[in-house]
């Protein structure tokens, strides 16, 4: 049986710390939403920000996440988009990228109750 796989695309990048975290919050419900359901998940928000928080010092660019991203996306069989994924440069390429590779793609829209507690 072979586990299917999701990449999880939408903004990341905000401005400050708080709106970045806020990001993040999102792509991390979405994300635990698709391991629930049995997926295998990729998802850079999670992957990459603690890395590039607190170790890169300006060795990787934007460019360089972006790359690796579409790496991962290429082998995933889904690719979600979050709610505002239309006002993330990197979401649009990434969409541009899912759909050249005729990959499947969800659009998510905004939930309430995704975490313990809410």
């Amino acid at each position: 049986m072979k586990i299917k796989s999701v990449y999880i695309s939408g903004p990341y990048s905000a401005g400050t710390t708080a709106l970045e975290d806020h990001n993040i919050r999102i792509a991390a419900k979405a994300a635990f939403r698709y391991y629930k359901k049995g997926y295998a998940v990729f998802c850079p928000h999670l992957q990459t920000s603690y890395i590039d928080r607190n170790f890169n010092c300006g060795e990787v660019e934007y460019e360089d996440w972006l790359a690796v991203d579409i790496y991962w996306l290429s082998k995933c069989d889904v690719i979600v988009f979050l709610p505002g994924w239309e006002k993330s440069r990197g979401a649009r390429i990434e969409r541009m990228a899912a759909r050249g590779l005729g990959k499947k793609i969800v659009y998510l829209q905004g939930r309430k109750g995704d975490s313990c507690g809410e």
